[in-house]
């Protein structure tokens, strides 16, 4: 049984983005499909984050530390928004990272849209 904190396939379909073909120098199905693993690791390691939390969390532990787990020194996010992800998160110093950012289109309307890419340093 799903639990309420999974990520439906629903939900990620709202996140994909679609390529833009004067930016991007593949296919746009190709160029989509680099996009969409991102959303696809992220189901598959919050659900199995999911499935151990409900079993070991216990009520001392806290959102910080749940955090954490999620979102380790050294990991990569990326929202588009530009917004430090320290300002949503609350935990960790994050650095924007240098000539990571892509331009794509929404899949609903084409619209640009800018993604930027964050690593956690602490």
């Amino acid at each position: 049984m799903a639990s309420k904190y999974s990520i439906k396939e629903s939900e990620i379909a709202g996140v994909h983005v679609q390529a833009a073909n004067d930016v991007l120098n593949d296919t746009p199905k190709n160029n989509k499909a680099v996009f969409d693993k991102y959303p696809d690791l992220i189901v598959e390691k919050f659900n199995a984050f999911v499935a151990y939390a409900e079993g070991h969390i216990v009520e001392s532990t806290t959102l910080a530390q749940v955090i954490s787990v999620l979102f380790p020194i050294g990991c990569v996010v990326r929202n588009t928004d530009g917004a430090n992800p320290h300002s949503y998160l609350g935990i960790g110093t994050w650095v924007k990272v240098d000539g990571m950012s892509t331009v794509a289109s929404r899949a609903d309307d084409n619209t640009p849209v800018t993604v930027y890419y964050w690593e956690r340093r602490y």
